[in-house]
């Protein structure tokens, strides 16, 4: 491969975490235009779908809908294999150019997801099938364009209790299938992030208001902005604000996964609430003012171990703060094995 067609298809893999599971239903569009009225042919569609996907493929409802433009519905998609379902859409809405369907390459103004359901688990399953050598040779001797996705009231289960969702996403494709711009919000929260093609890349925005974290619902960001760009190997942002707690934290973030997965950030805290922080993941055992620069650095072998092998360095400083169930001048004072904290400590600086 050329270096511009090799960091392309590089770029495709990276966002295949967000669109996997959507692009599998592109090619059930295919499948499905050229039957109508469409109902009657739901167990041929269901049969060349699984033959197609590699997946055993189920709906329970199918047809053509005029209003407001003429498209057609599927409803209860489901994705399974092995008897593991991989993905669940409660509907899909397929809107064609009506045009475009009597010539050589079909055209699909839109598909809009409702209800999509997927396990973080099997997400790698998913982008496994798009890879696979039959999958990907069935995309390229299908001649269609889809121009647009679009999905509401769908949710990621991050394991039995975390849910991230309900979300909304909205997807421009180019002709060659690449993603052109791409809009993803949580519905029930002020989070939104953007990609928008550039020549070297995409160019990312993140923006969000108080915005609690799937992985750490107890916390809550006041507010949250970054921007950088999203490359063949890595993702750079290169400014972030947070304000949490009554602090504020600036920074960048360079993460890295051409050879192994890397994460490298460097941000200076101010005023941060330490008690309030504290609290809200439920403990009261420090109270006070911190501030400091840091480092925070990860190596690992996949994305999901970055957090466990991250290493936080710096010089922190908490100010005008106290050490809670414990006296520790009252222990100096008596020296005595028998004393038993409770009290606290007041103090003027940590270092």
């Amino acid at each position: 491969l050329k270096p511009h067609d090799y960091r392309l298809s590089q770029m495709k893999k990276t966002l295949k975490y967000f669109l996997g599971s959507l692009f599998l239903l592109v090619v059930i569009a295919i499948i499905t235009i050229p039957f109508i009225p469409a109902e009657q042919y739901r167990a041929q569609i269901e049969t060349l779908a699984s033959q197609t996907l590699g997946v055993d493929t189920s709906m329970s409802d199918i047809g053509f809908v005029s209003l407001p433009t003429p498209g057609i519905t599927i409803k209860d998609l489901q994705l399974s294999d092995n008897g593991t379902v991989l993905l669940k859409v409660k509907e899909i809405r397929i809107v064609p150019k009506l045009s475009s369907l009597f010539a050589a390459t079909t055209v699909i103004r839109k598909i809009h997801l409702s209800g999509v359901t997927l396990r973080k688990d099997d997400i790698a399953s998913l982008v496994a099938l798009l890879d696979s050598p039959e999958t990907s040779h069935n995309r390229r001797t299908n001649t269609v364009h889809v121009k647009r996705i679009t999905a509401e009231d769908s949710v990621i289960q991050l394991n039995d209790k975390q849910v991230l969702g309900p979300i909304k996403l909205d997807l421009a494709l180019a002709a060659d299938g690449h993603p052109v711009a791409l809009e993803l919000s949580l519905q029930q929260q002020t989070f939104n992030i953007a990609l928008n093609e550039s020549s070297t890349g995409y160019q990312v925005t993140l923006q969000a208001t108080d915005w609690k974290p799937a992985l750490k619902p107890a916390l809550k960001i006041n507010n949250l902005k970054a921007s950088g760009q999203l490359l063949a190997d890595r993702l750079h942002l290169e400014k972030i604000i947070v304000n949490a707690y009554q602090g504020e934290a600036t920074g960048n973030l360079i993460m890295n996964w051409k050879d192994s997965w890397k994460l490298d950030s460097r941000f200076e805290l101010s005023s941060l609430n330490l008690g309030l922080l504290l609290k809200a993941l439920g403990d009261n055992a420090l109270d006070g003012t911190a501030s400091g620069n840091f480092t925070l650095r990860s190596l690992a072998d996949s994305p999901a171990k970055l957090i466990d092998n991250s290493h936080l360095l710096g010089d922190a400083m908490i100010s005008n703060g106290h050490i809670y169930n414990a006296d520790l001048e009252q222990a100096v004072r008596t020296l005595s094995s028998e004393w038993q904290g409770g009290g606290q400590t007041p103090f003027e600086v940590i270092k």
